[in-house]
């Protein structure tokens, strides 16, 4: 059971309700850059992901929709044939929801990236509105997110409403280019002091992948003990593989796209104190 609440703008709480006391409790696929109309998406690779988790959220450009009047870097020959129509969008969205509408009751968080901005402002409507409002007409609890945002991941229990532990993450979708040298990985520093309660920190758009566990920081809870915690930084990186032999990513010279996301688990285990239970976090390479 899981319940789903927006207290402010940018902030999504998911409250996961359990029974277990101990053991392996949830897995969760955190990816972006699906860009789910290319021809380069790996369709294959996601639903294997798919299948092999709980729940999934997604962090940007779920679509890539470059083949708008608007968008220069728009090509024909990379248009799949069953797009081609005065609706374009359209038919873009309702494909996408025809792939997910098998994993709707998994799926549960998809916000903006810079393919669905662009979009927005180019042509005055926004597809991840339109691609949510239908999935959860397939019964999703799926809620939409903004570019930037706060997530707060609470697991706690079923029978008496009592919080074990709360995860909060921090995602932002990606700006700019990275350096191809760096990966993004200067950014780190940055990002410790924008979001310096996040336990976990997530960002896509350069179609990078890699996890960085960080830095420990000391950390005073609601019981006023002190706890060593770690604060995780991941690149989503994409299901869409780089063109070998022409197009846009070629001529700026990017490397190989870094294909797959993570798996977040959840494991269920005896705190500390050997009284209380506590709930611990493992990043896992979705390969």
């Amino acid at each position: 059971m899981i319940k789903i609440e927006t207290p402010s703008n940018g902030v999504y709480v998911f409250r996961y309700h359990t029974t277990k006391k101990v053991g392996n409790f949830l897995r969760i696929l955190n990816c972006s850059d699906i860009h789910i109309d290319s021809k380069q998406c790996d369709r294959q690779l996601l639903k294997k992901h798919l299948e092999q988790c709980d729940y999934i959220k997604i962090y940007g450009d779920l679509f890539d929709l470059m083949q708008g009047k608007h968008d220069k870097r728009r090509s024909n020959s990379d248009m799949k044939n069953k797009y081609l129509a005065s609706a374009y969008i359209d038919e873009v969205v309702k494909d996408a929801v025809e792939f997910f509408k098998p994993y709707a009751k998994k799926l549960l968080f998809v916000s903006l990236g810079n393919h669905e901005t662009s979009v927005i402002n180019n042509v005055g409507t926004n597809p991840i509105s339109a691609f949510c409002m239908l999935m959860r007409m397939h019964g999703s609890p799926v809620i939409e997110g903004a570019y930037q945002g706060f997530i707060v991941d609470a697991i706690q229990y079923k029978e008496k409403n009592q919080v074990i532990k709360c995860i909060q993450y921090a995602y932002h979708h990606g700006h700019g280019v990275a350096p191809q040298k760096t990966e993004g990985s200067l950014e780190i520093e940055g990002d410790k002091a924008k979001f310096p309660t996040a336990d976990i920190i997530l960002k896509g758009h350069n179609h990078f992948k890699w996890h960085n566990p960080g830095q420990a920081r000391y950390w005073l809870t609601i019981k006023y003990t002190i706890e060593k915690r770690i604060q995780h930084h991941i690149r989503l990186g994409t299901y869409k593989h780089t063109k070998l032999d022409s197009g846009w990513e070629v001529e700026k010279g990017f490397k190989p796209s870094s294909v797959g996301g993570w798996f977040i688990d959840y494991n269920l285990c005896i705190a500390n104190d050997g009284k209380s239970y506590d709930v611990k976090f493992e990043v896992i390479s979705a390969e």
